[in-house]
């Protein structure tokens, strides 16, 4: 009901959409700037948030019908439906699809995302002072074949329980079969270093397993960059080589690189 439909969605609409949400509505030209939404898009339609009882509930204003009448008069059906249940499942399973089944950690959807975000800081010239850390869980190959990729499950969620832990504030990634992934965002590099030091300590573990004892170490690789500019794939190949350099040198032990 009521004469003027952009005014009423004015008075009665705005003090209920979400703040972040109410520059749809506050528009100088709320009606031109409607119509451009609504048929600019594919969908003719949009999404916002209205606050029920405290909490965002998503809904999309659609464009249903257009038609001019037989004075040239020109006449708009707009629906509104609540979405609040299609957009949480969506976003659960747009979440399901980084994440790592076996551990939880971020799986490699989610890791070339974080590569993609790096690379746009990068072009946005930011100032970045960062680690990136790549740890390989030590003869999982070995425990696979003796002891049964159950066994080798068990050490690979060891492992990344530990990191973890140990890098809490950062996101982990698991990017192989045994291999992890660390992004260390604005950390110095004698706190790195500290971190990398107890990652190794804390990762030489033994565990029973069926009777027999499962052994847990890494062998743990990290660039440190200290300069702008630096691609993401460079970063990752001082990382994985430092990594190779750790293996190489026994197991169970860090090297760092920096890139300067």
């Amino acid at each position: 009901q009521g004469s003027d439909f952009f005014k009423d969605l004015l008075d009665y609409v705005v003090p209920v959409v979400h703040e972040a949400d109410k520059h749809i509505f506050q528009d100088g030209n709320l009606k031109e700037t409607l119509l451009q939404q609504l048929q600019g898009s594919a969908h003719h339609s949009f999404a916002y948030r209205v606050m029920t009882d405290g909490q965002p509930v998503y809904h999309i204003m659609r464009l249903i019908h257009e038609y001019t009448d037989e004075n040239n008069d020109r006449y708009l059906i707009i629906g509104v439906r609540n979405v609040d249940k299609e957009i949480h499942h969506k976003m659960e399973v747009d979440k399901k699809a980084r994440i790592d089944k076996l551990t939880g950690a971020g799986n490699k959807n989610a890791y070339h995302e974080l590569e993609e975000e790096y690379q746009l800081r990068i072009e946005r010239e930011e100032d970045l002072s960062f680690g990136l850390v790549v740890c390989d869980v030590d003869n999982l190959k070995i425990i696979n074949d003796n002891m049964g990729h159950k066994a080798g499950d068990e050490l690979i969620q060891s492992a990344c329980t530990l990191l973890c832990n140990t890098f809490l504030h950062s996101k982990v990634y698991r990017i192989g079969g045994d291999e992890f992934c660390v992004f260390v965002n604005e950390i110095p590099r004698d706190t790195l270093i500290d971190k990398l030091r107890f990652a190794v300590k804390k990762m030489e573990q033994e565990y029973s397993f069926q009777g027999g004892v499962v052994k847990l170490s890494a062998s743990i690789g990290a660039a440190y960059c200290k300069k702008s500019g630096v691609g993401y794939k460079e970063l990752l190949d001082v990382a994985d080589v430092a990594a190779y350099r750790a293996k190489d040198n026994g197991r169970n032990c860090y090297i760092i690189e920096d890139i300067e």
